[in-house]
């Protein structure tokens, strides 16, 4: 399976953050130290539907908004350092919010 790395919207340069790909370039999966645990990489039709809606959200012009109402839920003014993903916090924050409800 040939994995692409696909930039939504397009941008020739390389990145973000600690991405060193550009638009284009293929994606090796299982070459870490921990390869052979991962397995051959995710699964591509997971792949294809990430892409899809980061175009539509682009096309449609609701990716701005989305990234606008993201920025705003950050109330406060501080940095932050982030050492996981987005996902795993919005995870954390459901738990924990459901956690208190229960207490």
């Amino acid at each position: 399976m040939k994995y692409i790395y696909r930039r939504v919207p397009y941008s020739p340069n390389v990145g973000p953050a600690l991405i060193n790909l550009r638009d284009g370039d293929e994606v090796h999966f299982g070459r870490g130290i921990k390869g052979e645990r991962l397995g051959g990489g995710p699964l591509p039709l997971l792949c294809n539907v990430q892409l899809a809606v980061a175009r539509v959200l682009h096309m449609s012009g609701a990716a701005e908004v989305v990234m606008q109402l993201r920025a705003d839920s950050d109330d406060s003014d501080t940095p932050h350092a982030y050492v996981a993903s987005d996902y795993f916090l919005d995870i954390l924050d459901a738990k924990l919010h459901l956690q208190s409800i229960i207490v």
